[in-house]
């Protein structure tokens, strides 16, 4: 050796005496595999023990190392750990002489696997302005190994606009895997509001009990499929099944024209029946209210009622808003305004029906340049 060679050559200082040793190996580890955030892989891992002596590679006589506290074993090639969650490696080595290192642990992260995501299948709501509704939603994210964040764009409780609009998910764990899904958020106009009053007053009228009730309800189902324009057998069979033969010599004389354009347009041709049978269901409501046998609450029948003025007003709302983008005449817009401002009086001091003509009223002045003068609802 290096230390006999030089006592042979003369060399001072250096004793002949036999080494005594006493220095344990040194073992480091290596790792690798396809990395993740945050200290995470996100897949199989490589594990390499490199092995150093003070005294030469030839004095080591074994390295063990132990997986997950299980038996030590004889480290002979790089180990692959693979599986989500935390793994350790604990890991030593031994001289000839018999020196063993101090124990050493490494600890490897791996989730390989992104967020389980569920969103809902869809979220409808009705609108409460011309802009829209807020709407509110959730989407759960679960991960076995790591925390997740969740982003969701547009956030819960933003401002949509009436009609569909999609909402984007998006799940990261700690390691960035990562999962996607998206649903739509649907904001009901007028024609989607009506759609829902008139199924709550079918419900309505199949535990209805009292005289009064029944024919009120009878008639006000009928004036909504009529506003709905759903009086054909393409309607959905619980509209067909809620005719009563004895409520519908009086309806369904609409033109046979399609009512609706889309959620906050009505065909011009056909409005005032859309808004005659509205004031006519509203009235029909407000005799439940007034009679004194009705076993309907109040605020159940005033709730409909309200509704339904609500989606008269967003019908005049948007007419007149597009009449004034198209530079509609001055005056014109105007007179719509003050049509509207007296349905929004008339509204607030609980006389809807005559709400309801207002905004009719509101709606032709800003649909039509002429005439000035406007078919009353009543005729």
């Amino acid at each position: 050796e290096v230390r006999q060679l030089l006592v042979q050559s003369g060399a001072q200082g250096v004793t002949s005496a036999p080494k005594v040793d006493t220095d344990p190996p040194m073992t480091a580890v290596f790792l690798s595999g396809l990395q993740g955030s945050n200290g995470w892989y996100v897949g199989e891992v490589t594990v390499n023990l490199i092995v150093t002596d003070i005294d030469g590679p030839e004095d080591v006589s074994a390295t063990y190392y132990s997986l997950d506290g299980g038996v030590n074993q004889n480290y002979l090639a790089p180990i692959a750990v693979s599986g989500d969650g935390a793994h350790t490696i604990s890991f030593y080595s031994v001289d000839k002489a018999g020196n063993a290192e101090p124990p050493n642990t490494v600890t490897i992260k791996i989730d390989s696997t992104p967020p389980t995501l569920t969103c809902p299948t869809g979220v409808t709501v009705e609108f409460v302005s011309e802009a829209g509704a807020p709407a509110t939603f959730t989407a759960t994210a679960t991960d076995l190994v790591s925390l997740v964040t969740m982003t969701l764009t547009p956030p819960p409780g933003s401002l949509f606009p009436i009609g569909a609009s999609p909402v984007h998910v998006q799940a990261t764990d700690a390691a960035g895997n990562i999962a996607q899904c998206a649903f739509d958020v649907t904001v009901l106009g007028a024609r989607g509001v009506k759609s829902n009053i008139l199924a709550e007053l079918v419900t309505l009228r199949a535990t209805a009990t009292t005289r009064i009730d029944c024919w009120e309800l009878d008639e006000a189902i009928e004036d909504m499929i009529d506003a709905l324009g759903l009086d054909d057998p393409r309607a959905p069979h619980w509209v067909q099944d809620a005719h009563r033969a004895p409520n519908c010599r009086n309806h369904h004389r609409h033109p046979r024209i399609p009512l609706w354009l889309d959620e906050t347009h009505v065909n011009r041709d056909a409005a005032w029946w859309v808004f005659s049978s509205e004031k006519d269901a509203v009235k029909e409501l407000l005799e439940i209210i007034r009679a004194k046998k009705s076993r309907i609450p109040d605020a159940t029948a005033q709730n409909l009622i309200n509704r339904i003025v609500k989606c008269d007003r967003l019908l005049a709302v948007v007419s007149l808003e597009e009449a004034t983008a198209a530079g509609a005449k001055p005056k014109r817009i105007d007179q719509a305004q003050r049509e509207l401002a007296q349905g929004d009086q008339d509204a607030a001091a609980g006389r809807a029906a005559q709400a309801i003509e207002h905004y009719w009223r509101a709606w032709f002045l800003a649909a039509y340049a002429a005439p000035d003068f406007v078919r009353t609802l009543d005729q």
